[in-house]
């Protein structure tokens, strides 16, 4: 049974957590920004009563000066659970330094195929239908003067010329 939110008992919740989680960007710190001295101690703080992850889509590098290099000394490493490029990568504190735990990378040839349908799908949604469909080769030039001109159907959403 799923409960209404104003319904919850917190301490109890609270109390049976093994595990805090964060997004960085804009919730512990600003966008490309370190944390907040005073954040920084409450996190500090924190990682000495529980487990916390953080999750972001940075990279490690990001981690590294947003988060780890402004914990104070009393941080508890070993309680913390780094995941930089959306959760794609684990770092973990062992034998007393970092450490990556797993890495799911793409390969080259999935990072083409990947931009390519993006790329793809980005022109149908601009244009409604895709160039290829059209036959219409000017459809990728970014300038105005040789896209070709659409209107929206009006009994249907679709985008017609």
């Amino acid at each position: 049974m799923i409960r209404r939110w104003d319904r919850l008992d917190y301490d109890a919740l609270a109390g049976s957590a093994r595990i805090i989680g964060f997004d960085l960007d804009n919730t512990l710190a600003n966008s490309r920004k370190p944390m907040l001295p005073s954040v920084a101690g409450r996190f500090s703080e924190l990682t000495n009563h529980i487990d916390v992850a953080v999750i972001t889509g940075g990279r490690w590098e990001l981690v590294v000066s947003q988060i780890i290099d402004v914990l104070t000394p009393q941080a508890c490493k070993s309680n913390m659970h780094l995941m930089p490029t959306s959760g794609t990568r684990y770092y973990r504190w062992l034998n007393g330094e970092w450490a990556r735990v797993f890495s799911h990378d793409l390969t080259a040839d999935q990072c083409a195929r990947a931009s390519a349908s993006l790329e793809r799908r980005a022109r149908q949604a601009m244009y409604g239908v895709s160039a290829s469909r059209t036959g219409d080769r000017r459809s990728h030039c970014r300038c105005s003067a040789s896209r070709p001109r659409w209107r929206r159907n009006r009994r249907s959403t679709r985008m017609v010329r």
